[in-house]
């Protein structure tokens, strides 16, 4: 197996210890920079201490997986923050030359997230204004897409007036705009149009051939606002660049992201491509939900992190390496973690639903079985668990993920999978 390098987002467990472990398990050598070095809640990781670090480890390796979340802002979360310039932080994206000019056989997957919009006041991840105006920017990024109150094109010609001084008599819309500061709202919206920027920047790296796929994600989004105007922007260039088509995914994610890029190129290096059948609690409406912090349904979902992890969708059980079995709950998704937190009740899953998943994949167990448990975001169903490993050993599975939301679950098992059936 060869080696590989990995920048992580910033130093959590799931974005930090998972790819290591992964690639491990593989029996690969990973290099991945010391974790003092990175950033996080409160730091910001330091470029010239990132880039000697990458360009000094580069000739050890066959392949690396770059955050560029890290590598250009400081970490995922500095990311929202930081008060630098595209100028500044496009000029950053210059290693990628240095790169392939010194290792032109160098593979280089890179992975960039879409910024988020919360829908709260908590500003812990945010900017410190976020805490008075943040449920309030949601709701006018939410509104502004949903009503169509700007074009697409004016927002990829970066047209600061349209969004500020939108031309509209949506009461809601001035309603927002009088309860929101406008030096705030210009601040929050020039800080997008940077991000933006860089991701429309490193489009054209990949079609310079500087870096090999990009995988941007789009981190806890809705189904209207700025982001997904910018998720939409960035699905066209791929279309009107064919040679872009197999290279580039715009899907919802994050946290897993960096794992399901380190599968896919360890799979890729040994011609290896994962086959997946998928099983839903619901057939023919499991497919369909929504889940909570995407804005899309599951079935998109589980398209892109497959093709994410370099794998493929079959039809047909006897093709499949393995059963993907996904448990879900009877209409969408509730926040386990919140409503327990805030004492709300959680709306349980059927026993009809859950006594049927449990027979179903008892009845599939001389088959790989990877469970991908979305009935919640945040957090496993944990009466269906329990009965489960009445039933069966859940050593058993090939995989089993649940945590936050459902493109962090099913990316992580499909890159677990794919990683356990290759060894």
């Amino acid at each position: 197996m060869q080696n590989f390098l990995v920048l992580p987002m910033d130093e959590r467990p799931c974005t930090y210890n998972f790819p290591k472990q992964l690639g491990e398990m593989a029996g690969a050598k990973i290099y991945i920079p010391p974790r003092e070095i990175l950033g996080n809640l409160e730091k910001i990781a330091n470029y010239k201490e990132l880039s000697d670090w990458v360009l000094n480890n580069a000739g050890k390796v066959a392949g690396m997986v770059i955050s560029t979340d890290t590598l250009l802002y400081g970490g995922l979360i500095p990311s929202r923050r930081i008060p630098a310039t595209f100028e500044e932080i496009s000029e950053k994206l210059l290693i990628f030359n240095k790169l392939k000019k010194l290792f032109p056989n160098l593979v280089i997957y890179v992975c960039t997230t879409i910024m988020r919009i919360s829908n709260s006041n908590e500003n812990q991840e945010e900017k410190e204004y976020w805490n008075k105006f943040g449920e309030l920017i949601y709701k006018y990024s939410s509104l502004m897409d949903k009503l169509k109150i700007f074009s697409d094109n004016d927002y990829e010609t970066y047209n600061l007036e349209r969004i500020l001084e939108p031309a509209t008599n949506a009461v809601q819309i001035s309603e927002l705009k009088e309860q929101i500061p406008t030096d705030t709202l210009k601040d929050y919206i020039l800080g997008r149009f940077r991000n933006f920027k860089i991701n429309i920047l490193l489009t054209e790296l990949l079609k310079e051939e500087l870096i090999d796929y990009l995988a941007v994600c789009a981190d806890d989004s809705s189904q209207h606002g700025f982001n997904v105007t910018e998720k939409r922007i960035l699905k066209k260039i791929p279309d009107k660049i064919h040679s872009l088509k197999n290279k580039i995914n715009i899907y919802p994610g994050a946290d897993e992201a960096i794992s399901v890029l380190l599968a896919r190129m360890i799979n890729k290096s040994v011609s290896f491509v994962p086959k997946f059948y998928a099983r839903y609690s619901k057939p023919g409406e499991g497919s369909s939900l929504i889940t909570m912090y995407e804005g899309v349904s599951i079935r998109e979902t589980l398209e892109s992190q497959v093709s994410s992890v370099g794998g493929v969708l079959v039809n047909s059980l006897a093709m499949a390496d393995a059963i993907l079995y996904i448990h879900t709950s009877e209409n969408g998704q509730e926040d386990q973690y919140l409503n327990t937190l805030f004492n709300k009740n959680i709306i349980p899953v059927p026993d009809t639903i859950i006594k049927g998943d449990i027979n179903n994949i008892e009845g599939e167990l001389n088959k790989l079985v990877v469970l991908v448990d979305l009935a919640y975001a945040n957090g496993a169903d944990n009466y269906f668990m329990n009965e489960l490993s009445v039933k069966i050993d859940l050593k058993k599975l090939l995989s089993y993920s649940a945590w936050n939301t459902a493109g962090n679950s099913l990316g992580t098992a499909l890159a677990h999978a794919s990683i356990r059936k290759l060894t």
